[in-house]
């Protein structure tokens, strides 16, 4: 097992994805995104390939055989593109047992080793353990590959850390930019077709949510800070302008107290409880939370560390999406349909 025990890796996991998860799960239509990366005059699926990333120009001179995927939505993607990294890390400093656990909706489907020396118990990539793998192609994050270590990483192989060191990149930006760098452009194109289908499928199983107002709010113990995860917007409801147009008043880390709930008014409502596993326990001790529009429908939604991992991926979008269209099925909107 992992050096560092399981629950503690999955809480420092948050750490790095948090953001990432947010802006994953406020992507609209792969149509919607701007500026999304192409190809530098290059013909389709050949080499030598340029991207413009995070920390500068990469370049590719031959398709990528030996790949070093440094997270676990890097493994999701590349499997989703029929490609296998050579060796993942996954995240953390997981053995394969672990990595198996957390990201089940991978199980069976990547062939690549775990291995648990690629990140420090920090999350930072070691250089050193990578460069034993001899890669040509390393994968992974501004928040766990700064620019000293872009740096050191890019003088053992090619290394793609996003398109921004400062935001979280798109996931329809990645699937397109990873497509160009392995020689799958148009597996890239198929794969964000797919997506636009699996939630057009979706969207057929809810018709008395279409036009339905939703909160998203992230919850604390302190109390519920709203945040953007809009896979509610793809699924065809609208986001209640108590979300945009009210002014909270908010702590210094952008909470509003428990005693404002009222402010939660939509029709529909997600709960992010990724960091306090016991979000749903205190808000449904609450009684003013079965008054809430959202809870008399019978269509809240709760997102544990599990559900809001799956989201950053193609493969655990699906596993997640599943899931939660099922609990939205069930709500008074949907049942009299």
């Amino acid at each position: 097992m992992s050096s560092i025990p399981h629950t503690h890796a999955r809480s420092l996991r948050w750490v790095g994805i948090l953001v990432a998860a947010l802006v994953v799960g406020a992507c609209g239509n792969a149509s919607d995104t701007t500026d999304a990366p192409t190809a530098t005059d290059t013909p389709e699926s050949t080499f030598p390939v340029t991207m413009d990333t995070a920390y500068g120009e990469i370049t590719l001179t031959e398709k990528p055989e030996r790949i070093v995927a440094l997270t676990h939505n890097f493994v999701d993607i590349l499997v989703s593109l029929d490609v296998q990294p050579v060796v993942i890390a996954g995240g953390g400093p997981f053995d394969a047992q672990t990595f198996a656990d957390t990201y089940p909706w991978l199980d069976g489907l990547y062939t690549g080793e775990i291995d648990a020396g690629l990140v420090s118990a920090e999350y930072a990539a070691q250089s050193e353990a990578i460069a034993v793998w001899e890669p040509d192609l390393i994968l992974g994050d501004p928040w766990m590959i700064n620019e000293e270590l872009y740096k050191q990483l890019s003088q053992i192989a090619p290394t793609y850390a996003g398109l921004s060191s400062s935001e979280a990149t798109l996931r329809e930006d990645h699937i397109t930019t990873l497509g160009a760098l392995v020689g799958k452009t148009q597996e890239a194109e198929q794969v964000l077709a797919d997506i636009d289908s699996r939630y057009a499928a979706a969207r057929d199983r809810l018709p008395g949510l279409q036009g339905a107002t939703y909160n998203s709010v992230h919850a604390e113990e302190s109390g519920f800070r709203f945040v953007e995860v809009t896979e509610f917007s793809r699924l065809g409801m609208v986001l209640a302008d108590s979300q945009t147009m009210v002014e909270h008043e908010v702590d210094s880390n952008g909470f509003t107290s428990l005693e404002n709930l009222e402010q939660i008014d939509g029709e529909v409502l997600a709960v992010g409880m990724w960091s306090f596993p016991g979000a749903q326990q205190m808000l449904e001790a609450d009684p003013r939370f079965a008054e809430l529009p959202a809870s008399v429908n019978s269509a809240v939604v709760y997102f544990d560390s599990d559900r809001t991992s799956a989201r950053m991926g193609l493969i655990g979008d699906a596993w997640a999406l599943e899931g939660i269209v099922k609990e939205l099925e069930a709500s008074t909107l949907n049942a009299d349909q």
